[in-house]
């Protein structure tokens, strides 16, 4: 069972910018794992990742509208990621995608081809690696017992 469940917050302290540690629920992973969170600042401070802080923060405050007096998001993720990639000059990008998200992949994919970057995507089973070979039992397989089905590549 896992222990980090950010979802279960009722404060979302950090976010807030009030993180307390007599506030943060038992699981929340600031509280469970303080040193990564201060390898992950450590990080952020070095000019390589302080160079993609800027261009994040402006297509995300160039998301956002006032609604009803309130922050909203109005761009969807995808826009997100064009936005971002033209903000630091990224012309390639890459997309891993489950064969059961094949459409979705592709629809990802024209989105990306339409605002002229360069595409590069792959399906999970890319590489045909048999279930049988890594040693999945025949019960585990989807169209059956002696069938052949490629396995996830989590490699590749």
């Amino acid at each position: 069972m896992s222990t980090l469940r950010c979802d279960k917050c009722s404060g979302y302290y950090c976010f807030a910018g009030n993180w307390d540690e007599s506030k943060a629920p038992e699981n929340c992973p600031m509280l469970l794992y303080p040193e990564i969170f201060a390898c992950a600042r450590d990080r952020s401070l070095e000019e390589k990742v302080r160079e993609l802080n800027v261009p994040a923060a402006m297509v995300e405050k160039e998301g956002f509208a006032k609604i009803d007096g309130k922050n909203a998001p109005c761009y969807p993720r995808i826009r997100e990621i064009v936005e971002f990639a033209k903000k630091t000059g990224r012309t390639h990008i890459g997309i891993a995608f489950c064969k059961s998200s094949s459409a979705e992949a592709k629809m990802i994919g024209d989105i990306f081809d339409s605002f002229g970057l360069d595409v590069d995507a792959v399906l999970c089973k890319c590489g045909g690696i048999s279930k049988n070979e890594v040693g999945i039992p025949e019960e585990y397989k989807v169209r059956g017992a002696g069938a052949f089905e490629a396995s996830c590549n989590p490699v590749t």
